[in-house]
């Protein structure tokens, strides 16, 4: 299983250290993944971000609708996970990130992005009127202001 990207022991993380930065946003075999990736913590690495409980449920922006775009992908080139070494969390922190965790934050993103959108793109091809689906990978979480 792979979580809380801080975990030393007791997670898959070895998994995604031990690959070179380059390969972590590539497609995965599925025999060679971590069976379980929990998205239960923030992720983030530049201007990309991922919070299960930010994703929009209202009724105005509600992410499965047919008019809500698609999360926007980090890119799959060989530099994303060294691309960034900090990011700035929707509450306005600044997070400093060493390789190490940027390559983690790299590789929660480009897996759970991509899925969010695999099951967007399967769900509105069930609901949506033919060619009424916004499938545009152009949603980025914007920032909110505490307090």
């Amino acid at each position: 299983m792979l979580s809380n990207t801080n975990v030393q022991d007791g997670e898959a993380w070895a998994w995604v250290d031990n690959q070179a930065a380059t390969n972590v946003c590539q497609p995965q075999p599925l025999g060679k993944l971590p069976l379980v990736l929990h998205y239960c913590q923030q992720y983030y690495l530049g201007p990309y971000y991922f919070f299960k409980y930010y994703v929009p449920t209202n009724r105005y922006a509600e992410f499965l609708s047919c008019e809500h775009e698609l999360f926007a992908l980090p890119p799959t080139s060989d530099t994303f996970a060294t691309a960034y070494n900090s990011s700035v969390t929707l509450d306005g922190k600044y997070h400093d990130l060493n390789p190490n965790m940027a390559q983690r934050m790299a590789f929660m993103l480009c897996q759970l992005l991509s899925r969010m959108n695999s099951m967007a793109r399967y769900y509105k091809s069930q609901e949506c009127a033919t060619g009424t689906a916004n499938l545009n990978a152009t949603f980025f979480f914007k920032p909110f202001k505490q307090g």
